[in-house]
């Protein structure tokens, strides 16, 4: 692979891996959602899909959704026409729920995670910033999921990286199942506030790579 893909594994690709892989112990048949298209999403679709599973993933993009279906993703759903994303959820998985999902957005949005859960569901959580700065940690429905969180007999796993034996069986498995990183742009060092611009625009899907020359 190149060094602009080599670029994206040690952070991106191995969080993802972590979340999927080493503590999600995701296994053929599972339903697992993933949240957005940065480079963790894609990264996770990319190993659940390794894996066997059935990947769901969400986007405020019809756009996206369709690339993201195009890499391999089974399903989306466009949380920007449906806010409560955790319903399509379990309309796509026959009212069963998600096996796994993989929170790399932040507590605003654990509500919805735990109510897209079917039982004995793990969740991942990678993120901690929300969606939008008026989203709320906390909602008047919070006492409400924690029951469901209960009831429903889940797991929260906080996900940092991973160590460098998870990093060699990345890089061993990406090779056995010929799996490349995503790219969305490459820009040169020069370009850096252009990268960051485009970043913080929400165009990306994939990672943004800045290339040192």
């Amino acid at each position: 692979i190149s060094y602009e893909e080599a670029s994206t594994l040690q952070s991106a690709g191995l969080t993802a891996w972590n979340a999927i892989v080493e503590n999600g112990r995701v296994q053929a048949g599972e339903a697992v959602v993933t949240l957005g298209t940065g480079g963790v999403s894609v990264f996770a679709m990319q190993w659940a899909k390794m894996q066997g599973a059935q990947v769901i993933v969400t986007s405020s993009s019809d756009d996206k959704l369709a690339r993201m279906k195009a890499l391999g993703a089974d399903h989306g759903v466009n949380y920007a026409q449906q806010p409560a994303w955790s319903e399509g959820v379990m309309r796509l998985t026959g009212g069963q729920g998600a096996d796994l999902v993989v929170n790399n957005v932040g507590v605003a949005e654990l509500d919805h995670c735990i109510e897209a859960c079917g039982s004995g569901a793990r969740i991942m959580h990678v993120g901690a910033n929300p969606v939008s700065p008026d989203r709320k940690a906390v909602t008047p429905e919070c006492p409400k999921r924690m029951g469901l969180l209960i009831m429903r007999d889940l797991t929260i796993k906080g996900i940092i990286v991973g160590s460098r034996e998870m990093f060699v069986r990345l890089i061993d498995q990406m090779a056995a199942h010929d799996i490349k990183p995503i790219i969305d742009r490459v820009y040169d060092f020069e370009q850096v506030n252009d990268a960051i611009g485009y970043m913080a625009g929400g165009q990306k899907l994939g990672k943004v790579v800045i290339r040192v020359q």
